[in-house]
């Protein structure tokens, strides 16, 4: 079993999906809902149009890709940590329509606070 940190694994989720994908199956039930799939992932920067939320600045994939522009957060509108008052309830927090692309700066200004 491993003990990582949100922000460590959030890290390995985006640059190693399969890592991250094989430390959540170690780690279910209490983490599994966290992981946001590929799928997901491409889907809201693709919405996004591979920009920032909240700056605008452009966003890439991992840092594998080619292009300029920072390694996308994909993070929740309504903050994971209080996935038990979310309104569609807690299984759903990981919705399309809760999660959103952010630049690292971003994210982590944003910390757990709700975007109005």
């Amino acid at each position: 079993m491993y003990q990582i940190s949100d922000f460590l694994f959030e890290e390995i989720q985006e640059n190693y999906p399969e890592l991250a994908e094989h430390i959540l199956m170690e780690n279910k039930p209490e983490n599994s809902c966290r992981y946001i799939s590929r799928e997901k992932r491409y889907e809201v920067l693709r919405r996004q149009k591979w920009r920032c939320n909240i700056c605008g600045c452009k966003l890439k994939y991992s840092k594998e890709n080619s292009w300029e522009g920072e390694v996308a957060h994909i993070d929740h509108i309504f903050p994971y940590t209080q996935k038990e008052f979310y309104f569609n309830r807690e299984e759903n927090i990981n919705e399309l329509s809760n999660l959103q692309a952010l630049c690292p700066k971003c994210n982590l200004t944003k910390s757990s606070k709700e975007i109005q």
